[in-house]
């Protein structure tokens, strides 16, 4: 199952109230990039997506978000995986074009530093490429908080238009296992979309915690518009 949500451009955490923040390292891994720290252990892949979502220490080896491994069925060419960004523009009066993150494998650029990764886009020349304006992606550590930040700036001669910024948003509910897998390592969610006050809390089947919190960033103004299912 996809589900994507639309935002306005801003930082969204996922976060854990009153949990604390020791020390990030990052390093790679098999073409990808991991976070850790006593609160977070995050993976980076090669799509830009956040392909790994765990928490330290927790009382199941959960991965929150759905990746090539623990969905193969939904591994196809047109993947969108958390992480993987959809616009729908237009320049100036023009008709609106559709423009994915996934289909800009061509100019994907992935960076990262001592506590953060940056995953940017522009020019493709692919049909659906991101082109005309310059994506960037900062994923990042921050008090407890995973920060995942996207920034749009118009690289084109003309005015631009954004009629979508869609998100998708795969949590792990898969559910073609027994019961013990499903209760225990897969994960369900529920959403409040109503701009800057929206939230969706993730959490396992058998309500076991810790817990997700996704957030838009409030000292940005973004904020979720609608849920597309």
């Amino acid at each position: 199952m996809r589900e994507s949500a639309t935002s306005r451009p801003g930082r969204l955490r996922a976060t854990l109230p009153g949990v604390g923040l020791a020390s990030v390292l990052w390093a790679a891994n098999a073409g990808a990039a991991t976070l850790s720290n006593d609160v977070f252990q995050a993976e980076i892949g090669d799509n830009g997506e956040l392909s790994s979502l765990a928490l330290t220490g927790d009382a199941f080896p959960t991965n929150y978000v759905l990746n090539a491994a623990n969905a193969p069925g939904q591994d196809t060419a047109d993947h969108e995986w958390a992480g993987e960004l959809m616009f729908s523009y237009r320049l100036g009066s023009g008709a609106f074009q559709q423009a994915l993150t996934q289909s800009s494998a061509d100019v994907r650029k992935v960076q990262s530093t001592a506590t953060s990764v940056t995953v940017t886009y522009e020019n493709s020349t692919n049909a659906k490429g991101i082109k005309n304006f310059r994506v960037v992606e900062t994923y990042s550590l921050d008090a407890g908080t995973l920060s995942w930040q996207i920034a749009l700036t118009n690289t084109s001669s003309q005015t631009i238009e954004f009629g979508d910024v869609g998100l998708p948003l795969p949590f792990n509910e898969y559910w073609d296992q027994d019961n013990d897998v499903i209760y225990e390592t897969r994960a369900i969610y529920h959403s409040f979309t109503g701009q800057n006050g929206s939230y969706l809390p993730i959490q396992r089947p058998s309500g076991v915690g810790p817990f997700l919190l996704l957030v838009p960033d409030p000292t940005t103004g973004a904020g979720f518009e609608y849920m597309d299912n």
